[in-house]
């Protein structure tokens, strides 16, 4: 696919300025998802979208065809959406089931315990709203979207052992957050 992206971006800036459109189908879905989970608001999140495309194609000439074309422009999404946050000054929310990799760690459901894991749930998805935008997004492009470490480091803008910590603290401070709500007693 990378190949695909460079001869796209090639057409575009020789000139096939329609050929974005291509770059637009196929990104749109993970930007959207992206600012979901940063805004809360699926309007919102398709306005922001949108002004990730149009800085994309503002800057598409300073895209270095050794990257990756995604990392660059995931980049660019993460950009716009701490700038959102920033903006807005408050925290940003996580919408829809984009946290279930990580309901397998808690605990095998048994029977009666359906309620237990619907709380279970909430406040897993409480803990990973509560994170700072950069460690959430990077657990959940690690766990959901399946990157490697490589290109997380790319597409943060990290060296692979920056990445490799980020994570590691973002997990830490998942499970930090979660055990609070489940085990409030035990602080």
């Amino acid at each position: 696919m990378a190949n695909q992206d460079n001869r796209i971006v090639a057409r575009v800036l020789e000139g096939d300025t329609d050929a974005f459109a291509l770059i637009v189908q196929r990104y749109q879905e993970v930007l959207f998802n992206l600012m979901v989970r940063t805004t809360g608001d699926r309007e919102k999140a398709a306005d922001l979208t949108q002004d990730t495309f149009l800085k994309a194609y503002a800057r598409l000439e300073t895209f270095q065809p050794d990257r990756r074309f995604f990392s660059w422009l995931y980049t660019i999404g993460l950009n716009v959406a701490r700038d959102y946050t920033r903006r807005i000054s408050r925290r940003a929310f996580l919408a829809g089931e984009e946290i279930m990799w990580q309901l397998q760690k808690v605990q095998p459901q048994l029977p009666g315990e359906g309620e237990r894991r619907q709380i279970q749930r909430m406040a897993l998805r409480d803990a990973l709203d509560r994170l700072p935008l950069g460690y959430r997004e990077i657990l959940i492009m690690r766990f959901r979207k399946d990157l490697e470490i490589r290109e997380l480091a790319a597409i943060f803008n990290l060296s692979e052992s920056a990445a490799k910590m980020r994570l590691h603290r973002g997990m830490k401070m998942l499970k930090e957050q979660f055990n609070e709500f489940v085990e409030p007693d035990k602080q």
